[in-house]
């Protein structure tokens, strides 16, 4: 029996579903919200019998491996060892994939950190640094943290005796080449030189890059450098310190957001394990998708000066706009977390277990700022209104509207007039102070989600054509969807595309008497036009925004109007949706 076999023995699909998220019961089989994309209606499906699962609204299907490489962000043979694991199976031998360059890398990888590891434990300078930040022995072993030595190529000697290519040392980003002469070869050297060296994992564990903060006193050289991006590690995808604080985060349902590695350490040190750091790097959608899944509240905890600040405002923008609850633990000026907590470590409790929501924060922080009328209500619009915007609760948005109207006294009427002329460009919104676009993004595109949707109303239109007693009128059904395809999207279809589709329509309907394909459908149609409803939005606001700077007056007026009106029917759908659950 393989391995694969083995844990698959041992391992029910409900089961390692149900160690992520919460399921149901639904007769033969069991049903949960799906992890993979947003939604409101429990359209994730668990077949026991069959060992799978699959979704109805954005497509997602696999087995055990295929699931906790899709939720954990893992190659196969990453998702291998974590369920062998759970499993309590122990792998045989080495496969094909083991051969690969990919697992080349980890093995380099791995080799590396022993090295640095065992030059930490010689390193009385690294040691005092993390001393006197606070930072205990535990601490230290627990995230394997080491230190590169001051030399040109300590590491590559080391690596290279024992057998691993220039090559590859410099795919994993360990090395540099030296700029070469006429006739001559490159020489490496090592990336990483008298360095603190923070491990960067993957959601198993495996070392994939590294962060190196520097103890040179010197303002010529970097504080922090990381490894490039490699063939393991993209840093838009890796938070530090996630594959500890993963389970922890789920425990707690909630996670906190902090900016270095040493807050980091010093939180979980302090008791606060569901804590996680973007270590250097913008904060993304691919990041923010990893926290949704595992929770809906995130509090964040960066610095209280302006840069920090600013990123408080692009990471609450990004995770308001996906329904999260952002709260802020807003720390004195001056202290970092680490610092807060080395210091006053029962302070750094009561500002993480009191987090006021981000829009309360930035609403008492502009009130203290500004005492001119005019420039406080400027900043009121610039700042606050735009955090109000993308909150999709129509609800919560009311909510705080009142809360504004209350603490500033600007009429509720003009704080709603306004709302509706926030233009958020199609990449997100973007400060007149911010370089560049906020992304708000989740873990699948919308592209991707519009062709599975497509794919499965196709399968359950030709499904239903081809009974002698369709349970839907086909007819409806046929024209709902040409309407909403819009010429983009074809009727025909290859049926063996969708053939697996349905087998598991005629399984899932059958076995499962409280399934009604016509409410399916319907929801289907609503998740479709929603998508659509979206796209027709962010084209309107490039619209907007063009003719807001060409001064076209008339035309802006006729672009906000309609985009008043989609902005209406995607609150519809929307509250459609939230009323099928």
């Amino acid at each position: 029996m393989s391995d694969v076999e083995k844990i698959k023995e041992r391992l029910g699909i409900v089961d390692v579903v149900r160690s992520y998220i919460p399921v149901e019961k639904a007769g033969a089989s069991y049903k949960a919200k799906c992890p993979f994309h947003n939604e409101k209606t429990a359209s994730f499906n668990i077949s026991p019998e069959r060992n799978v699962y699959y979704c109805f609204g954005c497509g997602a299907r696999g087995d055990i491996f295929t699931f906790v490489e899709e939720f954990e962000g893992l190659d196969f043979a990453g998702a291998l060892t974590f369920l062998a694991d759970k499993a309590g199976v122990q792998l045989s031998g080495v496969s094909k994939k083991d051969t690969s360059l990919q697992e080349s890398l980890y093995r380099v990888m791995e080799e590396a950190l022993l090295y640095y590891e065992k030059e930490y434990t010689s390193s009385p300078e690294a040691s005092l640094y993390l001393q006197e930040r606070g930072v205990g022995e535990a601490t230290i072993a627990s995230f394997r943290i080491g230190f590169a030595p001051d030399g040109w190529r300590h590491l590559y000697d080391f690596l290279s005796k024992k057998g691993f290519s220039d090559s590859l040392l410099e795919k994993a980003g360990l090395i540099k080449a030296s700029e070469k002469k006429e006739n001559e070869t490159s020489r490496f050297y090592d990336r990483f030189r008298n360095r603190i060296m923070f491990p960067i994992m993957d959601s198993a564990g495996r070392v994939i890059a590294f962060s190196g903060r520097t103890l040179e006193k010197r303002d010529d050289v970097a504080k922090y450098i990381n490894s490039p991006e490699t063939e393991l590690f993209n840093k838009s995808d890796v938070l530090y310190g996630y594959d500890k604080a993963k389970t922890h985060i789920r425990n707690a349902n909630a996670c906190i957001l902090v900016e270095g590695q040493v807050d980091l350490l010093m939180a979980h040190q302090a008791g606060f394990p569901y804590t996680v750091a973007s270590s250097g790097t913008s904060f993304t959608g691919s990041h923010l998708a990893r926290i949704k899944r595992m929770t809906d509240t995130l509090i964040i905890a960066f610095d209280r000066d302006r840069a920090g600040l600013l990123s408080t405002k692009k990471t609450a923008l990004m995770a308001l706009g996906v329904g999260m609850n952002v709260k802020v633990a807003l720390l004195p000026e001056g202290k970092d977390p680490a610092l807060m907590i080395q210091e006053d470590k029962e302070g750094w409790i009561h500002l993480v277990k009191t987090a006021p929501h981000v829009i309360e924060v930035f609403l008492r922080e502009i009130t203290k700022k500004y005492t001119d009328k005019r420039e406080y209500w400027q900043h009121i619009k610039k700042h606050i209104l735009p955090l109000i915007s993308v909150v999709p609760d129509a609800i919560d948005r009311s909510f705080f509207v009142d809360e504004t109207q209350k603490v500033s006294g600007i009429p509720k009427y003009s704080i709603e007039d306004e709302l509706k002329k926030v233009v958020l460009p199609k990449e997100g919104i973007v400060d007149e102070e911010e370089k560049g676009p906020i992304k708000i993004t989740g873990d699948k595109n919308d592209r991707t989600r519009v062709e599975a949707i497509v794919r499965m109303l196709n399968a359950l239109y030709l499904w239903q054509k081809e009974k002698k007693d369709p349970d839907i009128d086909v007819l409806y059904l046929e024209k709902e969807i040409k309407a909403l395809y819009k010429d983009m999207y074809s009727m025909e279809v290859e049926v063996s595309d969708i053939a697996p589709l349905l087998f598991e329509f005629e399984k899932i309907y059958t076995e499962e008497k409280e399934r009604n394909v016509k409410h399916d459908i319907e929801e289907l149609l609503l998740l479709f036009e929603e998508i659509m409803v979206r796209k027709e939005l962010q084209e309107l606001t490039e619209k907007v925004a063009d003719a807001e700077r060409n001064g076209e007056k008339e035309l802006l007026q006729d672009y906000m109007h309609t985009h008043q009106e989609y902005s209406q029917r995607l609150q519809e759908i929307i509250n459609a949706i939230k009323s099928r659950t």
